[in-house]
């Protein structure tokens, strides 16, 4: 038992696991882009909720399940705010790649899992421990779920400002440079899709055939996986062909 940690005051006294306003707001809105921005805010400066259940061994927790996407991590004790519960909660993000899961409220944790009990946590500390432990956190697994990429996990756990994918010029520079030989491509753009998922949208005329999307879909994959910038900025991303009208 560490005694220091005794003496220091609980940040999370008289808590009672409602939602905070900044996070009820956020969530209501309706457009992409907007919405991740105000979550992001959010998590800088508010709370959130692990789900934990007891654990046969004294003194540790395990994690809650979420149906056929939980995956339960070591029984280890992580370290700093989260000691003495097992923090490692992961859920399958885009592509396969877990992220490390909180929620916002406790009526959240319990629809997850009622057998789970809600553990607070500030936001910057999620979003270090997510860096640590994979670099993606997912706020409200199901059907509200929102995923949070590395550059934005950074920005949150330092409490500075976050550069969004479309409000960042180089990126749609980069990739256009990557497509810049491909006769057929118009223009590149960002956007996101409810979730967390950002969207690299390349803007292909009318006349454009399959083949030419393929390519150019590929060129602009490759920049994002080659390109250390576009790596650093872009986690869970899709290559979108649209065809300009």
């Amino acid at each position: 038992m560490d005694p220091q940690r005794l003496l220091q005051p609980n940040a999370f006294a008289g808590d009672d696991g409602t939602e905070q306003a900044m996070f009820s707001q956020a969530l209501a809105i309706a457009n992409p882009m907007r919405r991740h921005e105000a979550l992001v805010a959010a998590l800088t400066t508010g709370r959130v909720l692990l789900a934990v259940q007891a654990h046969p061994h004294p003194g540790r927790a395990t994690v809650a399940t979420i149906g056929r996407r939980a995956a339960v991590g070591e029984d280890s004790e992580p370290s700093g705010e989260t000691s003495g519960v097992a923090s490692n909660l992961r859920v399958d993000g885009p592509g396969g790649r877990p992220a490390f899961a909180v929620f916002s409220s406790a009526d959240r944790v319990g629809a997850f899992n009622s057998a789970a009990r809600p553990l607070p946590l500030a936001g910057k500390a999620a979003a270090a421990q997510a860096l640590a432990t994979g670099g993606m956190l997912v706020l409200n697994p199901g059907d509200e779920e929102e995923f949070i990429g590395r550059s934005a996990l950074a920005a949150i756990s330092a409490a500075e400002p976050w550069l969004a994918p479309w409000n960042d010029s180089d990126i749609a520079t980069r990739i256009g440079q990557s497509v810049r030989d491909c006769e057929f491509v118009r223009g590149v753009s960002i956007s996101m899709r409810r979730g967390g998922v950002t969207l690299v949208l390349l803007h292909m005329a009318q006349r454009a055939e399959r083949a030419a999307a393929a390519d150019a879909v590929l060129r602009a994959t490759q920049a994002i996986a080659h390109d250390g910038y576009l790596r650093a900025r872009l986690d869970a991303v899709e290559v979108v062909p649209v065809r300009d009208i």
